[in-house]
């Protein structure tokens, strides 16, 4: 199944960008679940990697930093960040239809549903 994603940042936040490339790197690499989710430990590493971007709504915040999850990842080899996950793949410009969709672009001329928002 294709999912097509457009988000646009401003100004752009490396950082939520090296997240997102980590977070959809691991989905691409079969490293989550049925849901998209990493392991816990996987999930560990990447809260402590990114908290200046993203917090996990539970288990309390300060709960999560207490946890000994995050040393017990790193032993086991995880990481807060994969670089290789980070770099542009596939498309690096949106999706004319896409734009199109989201009202951003064009009509569709290809489109007969006539559900564009």
């Amino acid at each position: 199944m294709d999912v097509h994603v457009l988000l646009e940042l401003s100004p752009l936040d490396p950082r939520f960008e090296q997240m997102i490339g980590t977070m959809y790197g691991l989905a691409n690499a079969g490293k989550t679940n049925a849901k998209g989710m990493p392991n816990l430990l996987q999930l560990a590493m990447t809260g402590r990697e990114f908290p200046d971007v993203a917090q996990y709504a539970g288990p309390p915040h300060a709960v999560q930093r207490v946890m000994l999850l995050g040393p017990l990842g790193r032993v086991c080899g995880y990481r807060g960040i994969y670089h290789d996950y980070c770099r542009p793949r596939g498309r690096t410009t949106p999706d004319p239809n896409v734009l199109a969709v989201a009202g951003l672009g064009p009509p569709d001329p290809n489109d007969l549903t006539g559900t564009r928002p």
